[in-house]
């Protein structure tokens, strides 16, 4: 009202200029994103957010720093010579004697004992491959690396892609897959682990990753087929998942962009159609209460893998057996803290490892099996095992334990 009082009412074509200006200026800001969405290095921002690390501090070189005293940290190289790191985890049953060992020792025999303890072990071995906004630190690689460790009894490695925690280079699609490569290398060919001891898991992401390696693996033959594949919140694929994820909601709402995203989208990462070929095991684990997966895409990845497409918790038929779990009350990044899915991923480990070609399995396969059904007295067993295997360590007698878990100890076990 004060510009009309002094200049008086605007023309027609005033106004219809400055709508045209408008409509101009919000055209070119809608381009420029387009433009810069466009760019895969703006991609790897928004769909990696591998950016996060730099707002928390994280030892990466130290994972004892989290109370993981049965890990190292490793150093590797991709294909293409960018270097990664990683955290390797020893058995929990085997860092009772092996641990107290290593801090007599230098770091380089250290290393030397956790190799010995890869290549020589009859046990799984886990590779986890973590979500975006994570690294090997944080979230779900201590969750991944203490329940694969202690629960499952198995050597867990969690692997940070390029760009993520301290390792070099910047996230893409193709190169994450040679990073997750690397690490399959890095355990079969540098440390003899035969690959029907390797198992294969990824988390949201990371479930793109291990699918998309597992697919590459199956390409190779038979000799280099994994124990098994498993996961964890997977997505049909990035360009399904994009208008439903909370990010992609907030950019899909402008006309087009939903079409022009999913046209320039440099990071697929198609888990359906990776799974669709494979013919060993498939576990997939997801929460009902996921708001940041739709548990759709899970039932359709169950599908694609030639599942029963019962929606839930069954075992498919087709080329091998896949199984959909579906905790109702688990999220996103909680999956673990329900029993149900740890027991679920150590049922396959254990018809794995007894299909397997590898000598030796049926004893590991027969603990778990302990484990899965284990009493109060198995419990205790379990108990008076790893006190036993304290002992040599300690330089003295071990506790004994009764079934009711009460123990009787001389001084210097005690000591």
């Amino acid at each position: 009202n004060a510009v009309v009082k002094l200049y008086g009412r605007p023309s027609v074509f005033v106004l219809r200029g400055l709508i045209v200006l408008g409509i101009a200026y919000a055209a070119a800001v809608y381009v420029t994103i387009v433009l810069l969405a466009a760019l895969p290095s703006m991609q790897a921002l928004l769909v990696c957010m591998h950016w996060v690390k730099w707002f928390v501090r994280a030892d990466y070189a130290h994972p004892s720093s989290l109370y993981l005293l049965n890990a190292r940290n490793v150093r590797l190289n991709s294909t293409d010579g960018v270097e990664l790191g990683a955290w390797h985890a020893l058995p929990a049953r085997r860092f009772a004697t092996q641990h107290l060992l290593a801090a007599r020792l230098s770091s380089d025999d250290v290393d030397d004992l956790f190799d010995a303890e890869l290549a020589s072990s009859e046990d799984p071995v886990v590779l986890f491959f973590h979500g975006n906004a994570e690294t090997r630190a944080t979230s779900q690689g201590p969750v991944h690396l203490r329940a694969v460790s202690s629960f499952l009894s198995a050597h867990a490695v969690a692997l940070d892609y390029r760009g993520f925690g301290d390792s070099r280079g910047w996230p893409s699609e193709a190169g994450m897959l040679r990073d997750a490569r690397a690490t399959w290398d890095w355990a079969t060919r540098h440390h003899g682990v035969a690959p029907s001891r390797v198992v294969l898991w990824g988390h949201s992401l990371g479930a793109g990753v291990a699918a998309a390696l597992a697919a590459e693996l199956a390409e190779l033959g038979a000799g280099q087929q994994p124990m098994g594949l498993v996961l964890e919140s997977p997505f049909r694929s990035l360009p399904d998942l994009l208008p439903e994820y909370p990010l992609g909601r907030a950019v899909c709402w402008i006309p087009g962009a939903r079409i022009l995203a999913r046209a320039a989208l440099a990071f697929r990462f198609d888990v359906a159609a990776a799974v669709a070929g494979l013919d060993g095991p498939i576990l997939i684990l997801h929460g009902g209460r996921d708001r940041v997966v739709p548990v759709a895409h899970a039932e359709s990845v169950y599908a694609a893998a030639g599942g029963a497409g019962d929606g839930g918790g069954g075992s498919g038929g087709g080329r091998g057996q896949v199984e959909l779990v579906v905790l109702p009350t688990a999220g996103h990044d909680d999956v673990l803290a329900h029993p149900r899915a740890v027991h679920s991923v150590a049922r396959m480990l254990q018809r794995g490892l007894v299909e397997s070609p590898m000598g030796g399995a049926g004893s590991w396969a027969a603990r778990l099996s302990s484990l899965l059904h284990a009493d109060a007295g198995d419990a205790a067993a379990s108990r008076k095992d790893l006190v036993d295997a304290w002992a040599p360590v300690l330089g003295g007698a071990a506790p004994v334990y009764t079934a009711a878990g009460s123990d009787e100890t001389d001084d210097k076990a005690k000591s």
